[in-house]
């Protein structure tokens, strides 16, 4: 049934966000997300052309973490989705027998509202998700953008994803003239500079009159991620 063997990294999370990233990650586009049946239980993997390249389970790994991380990225600015987490790699062997390799401990979920996802019925072609993956493996700048987007927002990651936006866009004065540039931008910078410094920086001498909130600054910058990225899939 199976010439070759194939590598699946296991993927954990929240159950709405595992369905999103099936719902997104189709094949025959990489990376795409295919369901196994691992002892006998349905389980999401993440699949890449790369990953069957490797001999052994760890270099998977390794592989797996850095797709995952940038995917946790893509889908945190593109869907406002929480991160997914490698729990394991999983090898299906040329018979279609499939056995695991090693099992991670990961992170307790938490309840949320699904903000919906894209019919693979109606998707021809890679996904958005999808292309940008393939344009951070191009792209150091795109690569950092995401990165920079994978993990629990903080000042100095989201600082540093407007830096890369900044610079995909040409500068400063030709970010603030793109018609979505929003117009608290200078409150996120001010903010931003406010916490991401020690209390002895000169920042600290000239506090916002009224900061911007972590999530109001992580809605800024996922959006501006959103458009900057629409600019460089057109560039492609």
């Amino acid at each position: 049934m199976f010439d070759n063997r194939a590598w699946g990294a296991l993927l954990s999370g929240h159950v709405l966000d595992l369905q999103d990233w099936r719902e997104t990650l189709l094949p025959p586009h990489a990376p795409w997300a295919e369901q196994w049946i691992i002892n006998n239980t349905p389980r999401l993997v993440l699949r890449s052309s790369d990953f069957d390249q490797f001999e052994d389970s760890l270099a998977v790994w390794n592989a797996a973490k850095l797709l995952t991380t940038r995917l946790n990225g893509a889908f945190a600015a593109h869907s406002n989705a929480e991160p997914l987490s490698v729990e394991g790699i999983a090898e299906r062997r040329s018979d279609g027998t499939i056995g695991q390799h090693a099992i991670f401990a990961v992170g307790a979920a938490h309840a949320r509202a699904r903000a919906g996802s894209l019919s693979a019925s109606a998707q021809i072609g890679p996904t958005a998700v999808q292309r940008w993956i393939e344009l951070a493996d191009q792209s150091d700048l795109v690569d950092d953008l995401l990165i920079h987007q994978s993990g629990e927002p903080n000042w100095y990651n989201l600082y540093k994803a407007f830096e890369v936006i900044r610079q995909l866009c040409g500068g400063q004065r030709a970010l603030e003239q793109r018609p979505w540039c929003p117009p608290e931008l200078s409150r996120f910078t001010h903010t931003a500079n406010i916490y991401r410094h020690s209390s002895a920086h000169p920042s600290h001498n000239n506090p916002p009159a009224t900061p911007m909130s972590l999530s109001e600054a992580m809605n800024i910058i996922r959006a501006m991620t959103n458009e900057a990225m629409k600019e460089q899939l057109d560039k492609a």
